[in-house]
């Protein structure tokens, strides 16, 4: 049999391609293959960048999103299993320009009540922001920490890794900024006990917990974070869609009923590493302040979804005994 090429996708690419009245959406089997197809570049740049702004304008569905992920999941070439229990985390998977990362050092807080994190990103997709592998590699002094670990895109999938140039040169997210945040390096170990997945826009929380639950995600979370990151905002109440073995909970997290104080926007500005690395050591010192609130909050987050904590509320306040008992020191003293 003869190796796919672009003849193979062009059937794909009508599906959504041929106008509003004839265009439909993909089953997830289709989206699959022309995921499969793109990553195997079999497909040529003209209709990668044509599928992939036609899907964009037609609005992806949960089950073309979950065949993105499928077909991703097969081209990963690296598997994490660290110990449980595991949080996998996908965030603003270019990094962080605007607000404070608390993602990181939320999770070397959450390790000293045995729960582990797995973060993954990329470098020199889009903006140039900060990914949690320069959060983890700055707080620990290049050493990084039991329980803790950070991959980049060009380690556990080259081929997704090779398409950057061509998603910089379209400048607009794609269903790949989606499944790249649904894959889950650990979604076939032991260890995973939930995903925490971020999101930019809140119409994405239930489209985006329907994809991951059809991709076979057991257990998670998805949450609106800020840049569309992996943190809880403690600058606002926010809606959250919470999926465990196939049912779907949207509730909202409320500031006042965790004990958080609500911070302004402008607090939480930081840009630069040197930048988020002062505060956050600050904030793991026990420091009380804006990123203090939100560390407590992040903390939190990861108790409850590592099943330490019955619920938020009691994560939150783990977390803030945690803290307060020195759990940050070791990272804050730089």
């Amino acid at each position: 049999m003869a190796n796919p090429g672009p003849s193979d996708f062009r059937p794909l690419l009508r599906i959504i391609g041929v106008g509003e009245r004839r265009s439909r959406d993909m089953t997830i089997d289709e989206a699959r293959r022309a995921a499969s197809l793109i990553l195997a570049a079999a497909a040529t740049p003209a209709q990668v960048g044509a599928f992939l702004i036609a899907l964009r304008v037609k609005e992806e569905t949960a089950e073309e999103l979950a065949g993105f992920t499928l077909a991703l999941r097969e081209k990963c070439q690296t598997a994490m299993d660290l110990p449980g229990p595991l949080v996998d985390c996908a965030g603003a998977y270019d990094g962080r320009i605007r607000s404070l990362p608390t993602g990181v050092a939320a999770a070397l807080v959450a390790t000293r009540a045995g729960v582990c994190s797995l973060f993954h990103g990329t470098r020199g997709l889009g903006r140039a922001g900060v990914v949690p592998g320069d959060i983890l590699s700055a707080l620990t002094g290049g050493k990084g920490a039991p329980g803790i670990a950070y991959v980049d895109q060009t380690e556990y999938s080259p081929a997704l890794a090779a398409l950057k140039s061509l998603r910089n040169e379209l400048g607009l997210r794609t269903a790949f900024n989606s499944a790249e945040k649904l894959v889950s390096l650990a979604h076939n170990t032991q260890s995973l006990r939930s995903v925490l997945i971020g999101v930019f826009h809140g119409p994405y929380l239930e489209r985006m917990a329907r994809a991951a639950v059809l991709s076979g995600l057991e257990s998670g979370m998805v949450i609106q974070g800020l840049e569309g990151s992996d943190d809880l905002p403690a600058t606002r109440d926010s809606s959250v869609c919470e999926f465990d073995h196939g049912e779907i909970r949207r509730w909202n997290v409320e500031l006042s009923s965790l004990g958080i104080v609500r911070c302004q926007s402008t607090q939480l500005e930081c840009q630069g590493l040197p930048v988020a690395i002062e505060a956050l050591r600050k904030a793991l010192s026990g420091s009380p302040g804006p990123a203090s609130e939100a560390l407590c909050l992040n903390v939190g987050l990861r108790l409850y979804l590592g099943g330490v904590a019955e619920d938020l509320a009691d994560g939150v306040a783990q977390g803030r005994q945690l803290i307060r008992g020195g759990a940050g020191a070791e990272w804050a003293s730089g």
